[in-house]
């Protein structure tokens, strides 16, 4: 039988973490609304198959559903996303053109270098210097028993103060050579075309 509970992140995130079934989470990378929109209708089909089976869907059927998604729209929807499931753990990388692989550890999205470096136990990489992660760490551990959601950091990194000025002087840099070429142009022919609308 289905359990009686699902588990929900809390509302009001900014997250990148999903819901696709109470076994399986989706982190995204891309398009933040390609993304919530792909994994609302693949966590609605889920339901459906669970419904009329009467258990938990697997990671794999969930992985297949998105990669027919993502291929059949040949990468204009701009979801990559990172699936993980347990029953059976599972983690899965699913591209926008629907390329997908199962590995031990995945990263996507537009710090997956910096975050690939320190899954390998390297120096700290440059996450802060990232505009477009929003300089935050999203965590969700999956248990059989249970979901942990771990909330970022309040403050993952100070901001530094400035040791100098920046901003140069009007004339400060000198002009070395200057040399003016006016172009001649000359309209040989001019026409309007309207286009039809019936």
């Amino acid at each position: 039988m289905l359990p009686s509970t699902y588990a929900f992140l809390p509302e009001g995130k900014n997250t990148k973490i999903y819901f696709i079934s109470p076994n399986i989470y989706c982190c995204g990378a891309g398009t933040m609304t390609d993304t919530d929109m792909t994994t609302q209708l693949i966590s609605s089909n889920l339901e459906l198959h669970s419904l009329s089976m009467g258990h938990l869907r697997r990671a794999a059927t969930a992985n297949q559903m998105l990669k027919q998604i993502l291929f059949r729209f040949q990468g204009h929807i701009g979801a990559a996303l990172v699936l993980g499931a347990v029953l059976a753990p599972h983690l899965y990388s699913i591209y926008a053109h629907g390329l997908t692989g199962k590995l031990p550890y995945i990263t996507i999205g537009s710090w997956s270098l910096a975050a690939m470096i320190a899954l390998h136990k390297f120096k700290p990489a440059g996450l802060f210097s990232d505009l477009e992660s929003g300089r935050n760490i999203d965590l969700c551990v999956i248990s059989q028993t249970k979901l942990d959601f771990l909330p970022p950091f309040d403050i993952p990194s100070k901001k530094g103060s400035r040791f100098g000025r920046y901003k140069s002087e009007k004339g400060a840099i000198a002009i070395l050579t200057e040399k003016v070429t006016s172009l001649k142009t000359e309209v040989l022919e001019e026409t309007v075309q309207t286009m039809g609308t019936s």
